[in-house]
């Protein structure tokens, strides 16, 4: 009956249909439903809440922390998402979308390149082979694992982790502290904020530009500089380099034996 209330950690069957024009409260925690639910209204539900498989939402709902949604989703207006939100397979997000901090895509999501999205929350992870359609911002502290698909010149937040094989068509913004954890492939005239740390191995390319006048930058072992190039204060080389030619280290370089 309309009006009815359900209580934490409630479980509801495969294909259950609530009907429009009935108020219902879900803002227990926890809660699981089935696969093709259908919930009639737009409705708000607690933390916790995990959907399995695609769900039929009506128009903008709202959830509670760290819920977690079913491979293959459609959303068809933008939605009110809390922090931890999981999105388990490829999901299609209405233009205009914000996700909170911590949010976690799955590999290969595909955001279209016509559509707006909002990446600014903290600490947000994006899976293997995500694809941005065009330029996007992030927040503080993003986890890109394995090798994206960036459109463009974007901007990164401090702290930000990327995965190795990455490749970079243009430019980017980086924030402080961005760590590199494979061989990536950046474009010319490219700069690094500070505190920036790149992995054992990484090549930068002859007849190309970078900026690594930045403090406190972190070379793994083996990097090769393919030019020579002008290093910031306190610029840390683990192991041994290959340097071209005469370089310039600002003060209170390290090097490894």
């Amino acid at each position: 009956a309309t009006g009815q209330a359900f209580g934490a950690s409630t479980h509801f069957a495969d294909g259950q249909q609530f009907q429009n024009g009935e108020t219902y409260d879900f803002s227990g925690s926890s809660m699981g439903f089935g696969a093709g639910t259908n919930f009639g209204d737009a409705r708000t539900f607690g933390a916790g809440a995990n959907f399995t498989g695609a769900q039929t939402f009506v128009g903008a709902n709202t959830f509670g922390d760290n819920v977690k949604f079913g491979d293959g989703q459609t959303f068809s207006a933008a939605q009110t998402f809390g922090a931890g939100a999981n999105f388990t397979g490829n999901t299609d997000f209405a233009t205009g979308q914000a996700f909170g901090a911590s949010t976690h895509f799955a590999d290969g999501q595909q955001f279209p390149s016509g559509e707006d999205y909002t990446f600014t929350g903290s600490s947000m992870g994006f899976g293997d082979g995500t694809n941005f359609g065009k330029a996007r911002s992030f927040g503080t502290g993003a986890n890109f694992t394995g090798a994206q698909t960036f459109v463009g010149a974007n901007t990164f937040g401090d702290n930000v982790k990327f995965g190795a094989g990455q490749t970079f068509s243009a430019a980017q913004t980086f924030g402080t502290g961005a760590n590199f954890t494979g061989n990536t492939d950046f474009s010319t005239g490219q700069s690094f904020g500070a505190s920036t740390h790149f992995a054992n191995g990484q090549q930068f390319q002859v007849g190309e530009t970078y900026d690594f006048t930045g403090s406190s930058m972190g070379f793994g072992s083996g990097t090769t500089f393919g030019d020579p190039r002008t290093f910031g204060a306190g610029a840390n080389f683990t192991g041994a380099q290959t340097f071209v030619g005469a370089n310039t280290f600002g003060n209170n370089v390290k090097f490894g034996a």
